[in-house]
């Protein structure tokens, strides 16, 4: 990281501290110069400091300077006042691979993936943008005041808020995870809002091949958030406890259900939007940094991310959507683990296929372009 350009930021930086020099979260307009036109005449005047502060404007780039001197580092963003829309494939993302990893690991590695808007245009999510709202690149500094020391040790691109889906890799059989693609590891956060999740085909079995009746039985779980924090992972090891509202012929709730040894590779659409779908996801970014680093929030100035992004590339999505997934995988119990189930005790459910399948962002019969 030290062997990034200090040439282009030390230029960035001296303009920052003649503005900014001990003033937190400084604020400065892009104004069109240090003069304005007042009065009838036709002629324009100086204004000196205490002036210019009373002037309102509004800027298409801003900068700000925030200090946080327990974790000494200052941050420097330059914001966007601005919409941008954008529809995007990637074929094959990977980020932060080899090196400290080690050959062949990643810190983020992802096949087909799709950044689209929320619904399809015309039944096409090709003609569907994403949103991004005020984009911004930001510097974390170490020792910024001291030219000599001064020292990069991270940065970001991200937005205020951002509203669309991303769609990642294959599942052409939902009855089975064996064939998904998609994420192969990821770093980062994720508060992931699970909405409306049903399972149609949950069975009591007796041994290994004798299950009850053999009529399968269907499930509604309850709306809830899953927060991961993942560190080069392809799997998470614990997702619950869940709340399973089973039918057969009365309802039977299992309220300490756990996805146990669940692949990534499951996860096929992700919502960028809350779980109330009244508004995107706010404080998105994609960072990296040489040691961990608490972000600012972006949404809630003089406040710090309570998830510290780790070393590397880290990938932030602090209130995401995983919508109405229709998992069609059958499910077999014990009578054993049903029985304990009913009465609060732990289910645990290994890996299964979340029954989503990535949109489509192509026109005609193109699988991914």
């Amino acid at each position: 990281m030290k062997g990034l350009p200090i040439l282009l930021f030390s230029a960035f930086t001296s303009f920052a501290y003649a503005n900014v020099n001990n003033v937190d979260n400084a604020h400065l307009e892009a104004l069109p110069s240090i003069s304005t036109t007042i009065g009838k005449e036709n002629h324009m005047v100086s204004l000196n400091d205490e002036e210019l502060s009373a002037v309102q404007g509004q800027a298409l780039m801003n900068l700000t300077r925030t200090n946080d001197t327990s974790q000494g580092l200052n941050f420097y963003r330059l914001g966007m006042e601005a919409e941008i829309e954008l529809n995007a494939n990637i074929k094959k993302l990977q980020l932060g691979c080899g090196g400290v990893n080690g050959a062949g690991n990643c810190d983020i590695d992802i096949d087909n993936l799709a950044l689209t808007g929320v619904n399809p245009v015309n039944g096409e999510y090709a003609a569907s943008d994403a949103k991004l709202t005020n984009p911004f690149i930001e510097f974390a500094v170490k020792n910024a005041d001291n030219s000599a020391t001064r020292e990069i040790v991270g940065f970001r691109f991200g937005s205020l808020e951002a509203l669309g889906k991303l769609s990642l890799g294959t599942n052409n059989n939902t009855s089975t995870p064996n064939d998904d693609t998609g994420i192969n590891s990821i770093s980062g956060d994720l508060n992931l809002n699970l909405v409306g999740a049903y399972i149609s085909d949950i069975r009591v079995c007796v041994g290994l091949f004798t299950c009850i009746l053999n009529i399968p039985t269907n499930a509604l779980v309850d709306d809830t958030v899953v927060p991961l924090v993942l560190n080069r992972a392809s799997v998470v090891n614990d997702i619950g406890p869940l709340v399973a509202n089973a039918s057969l012929g009365i309802t039977l709730k299992l309220d300490n259900v756990h996805l146990v040894n669940q692949s990534v590779k499951a996860i096929h659409e992700i919502i960028l939007q809350n779980s109330n779908g009244t508004g995107g996801t706010k404080d998105f970014y994609l960072s990296l940094q040489k040691q961990s680093v608490k972000w600012p929030s972006v949404a809630s100035p003089g406040t710090f991310r309570s998830v510290a992004a780790q070393r590397g590339w880290w990938l932030s999505l602090p209130d995401v959507t995983i919508k109405d997934p229709v998992i069609t995988q059958r499910i077999e119990l014990s009578v054993l683990t049903a029985g304990v189930g009913l009465f609060g005790g732990r289910v645990d459910i290994q890996g299964i296929d979340l029954g989503q399948k990535p949109a489509k962002n192509c026109y005609g019969t193109l699988t991914f372009c």
